[in-house]
């Protein structure tokens, strides 16, 4: 829908049927290897990364005897933003191709043009546009993942640790808890960052 040529877009009900047409089920499926490479390797040097940071922060140098959660309820909330949407740029940085590489392949049906595989996907994009195409987009793309990704964080730790505070959690009552902060935070936080995505799909 955000590649779509048409105005007003397509919806989704038209959307799913135009892949279909054009690509069959598979379509739906489209740029899945990327997206696992993006997903998998973006998700591990997040991570990796996030609990220095956040333990630099907080003292000034990197010590990891806290854990991620605990910082979470020590630090103030600027540093909170702070390490989340700095660990972000750093990775999305990195896996920039892999996501050009992902949203070209989605968007074949719109694009016209067609790509067997990774491979040729990077060779395609590497011959006609040279290595600033594996790029294409980065701005935009930092300008939603490293808002989205310190929002989330704080709002994860927030909505965790307040419904914590309001209610003895045991076992069982901690995982509902995660569930319930995750979806706010990851809904809220998509909701504010949603316009720098469109744009970062369209370059």
């Amino acid at each position: 829908m955000q590649g779509s040529k048409q105005w007003p877009p397509p919806g989704i009900r038209d959307s799913i049927r135009h892949i279909f047409a054009c690509q069959g089920v598979t379509g739906l499926w489209a740029g899945t290897t990327p997206a696992i490479i993006r997903v998998g390797l973006g998700s591990g040097l997040y991570f990796a990364m996030l609990n220095p940071i956040l333990s630099f922060l907080s003292v000034g140098n990197f010590t990891s005897s806290s854990t991620t959660e605990n910082l979470h309820k020590q630090l103030p909330v600027y540093i909170v933003l702070a390490a989340g949407a700095f660990t972000r740029c750093a990775t999305t940085a990195v896996v920039s191709p892999i996501t050009v590489l992902k949203t070209r392949m989605e968007y074949q049906t719109v694009s016209g043009i067609s790509y067997p595989n990774v491979l040729k996907a990077i060779e395609h994009i590497s011959r006609t546009e040279g290595l600033k195409g594996l790029y294409s987009g980065l701005l935009p793309t930092i300008l939603r993942d490293a808002p989205y990704s310190g929002l989330y964080l704080l709002l994860y730790s927030t909505t965790q640790r307040t419904i914590s505070e309001l209610q003895d959690v045991n076992g069982t009552a901690q995982m509902q808890v995660n569930f319930l902060a995750g979806a706010v935070s990851g809904a809220t936080a998509t909701i504010v960052t949603h316009p720098p995505d469109v744009v970062s799909q369209a370059l």
